[in-house]
């Protein structure tokens, strides 16, 4: 989800930054850190988009995911209420 958004990278390297400041780490450690706290990121956003949601309508968006139907994820969820720019400011 995050892959290749490079506001993602720079707030997750950011955090790295200031909890590890002044700290020498090796560039592999820093590598699956980073991989982490975008996997654990991108889990905070999903949680706090499906509890927006109905069950109806998360079984409903589920089944565009499991379908491969991304295409149309952004459009259905501005359809059922969920503003996407609310839930990443938030």
């Amino acid at each position: 989800m995050l892959e290749g958004s490079k506001a993602a990278a720079e707030f997750i390297d950011k955090i790295i930054d200031a909890k590890l400041a002044g700290t020498e780490i090796e560039p592999e450690v820093r590598a699956n850190l980073h991989r982490n706290l975008t996997e654990r990121l991108e889990n905070q956003i999903i949680h706090a988009i499906l509890s927006l949601l109905e069950e109806h309508e998360q079984l409903e968006l589920e089944h565009l995911v499991d379908t491969h139907q991304v295409d149309k994820v952004e459009d259905y969820l501005m359809n059922h209420g969920v503003n996407l720019n609310q839930v990443l400011a938030g």
